[in-house]
């Protein structure tokens, strides 16, 4: 039904919109069905969403701008990593590339290090350190703590 979200996303999303609803570990998609904002707040309607429950369910979900995974790149994109291994700047395996979440400001890339835990990792193009299509693996530098914090 209807689900109010964070200021953050406030004023971006619109009807049709792809988006990606996380609480935890658990994850699910959903596709905007209407917004409309109420007393400084944005409230989103979700297309599938039959009932009140179901709605209620939403609350506290953080809310992350999607773009369905896409079978070719485009022109002057960067290849597609999902089922990369992702090392940091040490040599460390971080876990398999599963999904890039695009952002506003940066991509995040969701990286499971194979135990069911799921790390989210921006993707900022002054941390990448190498990207080699042939072993399908990325390294970057990442700041100290970040595995870890989500």
């Amino acid at each position: 039904m209807v689900c109010t979200s964070s200021s953050s996303i406030s004023g971006i999303l619109k009807a049709g919109d792809a988006v990606l609803l996380r609480r935890g570990e658990k994850s699910r998609e959903a596709e905007v069905e209407n917004v409309r904002v109420v007393n400084g707040s944005q409230l989103v309607k979700f297309k599938g969403l039959g009932t009140m429950t179901e709605a209620y369910g939403l609350i506290g979900c953080e809310v992350y701008g999607y773009t369905p995974p896409r079978n070719e790149s485009s022109e002057g994109e960067s290849p597609d990593i999902i089922g990369w291994m992702l090392y940091d700047q040490y040599g460390h395996a971080l876990g398999e590339i599963e999904d890039q979440l695009d952002r506003v400001i940066q991509p995040l890339l969701v990286v499971s290090n194979g135990d069911g835990r799921e790390h989210l990792v921006p993707l900022v193009k002054e941390w990448l350190l190498e990207k080699d299509a042939v072993s399908k693996r990325v390294v970057m530098s990442l700041p100290d703590g970040l595995i870890g914090i989500n």
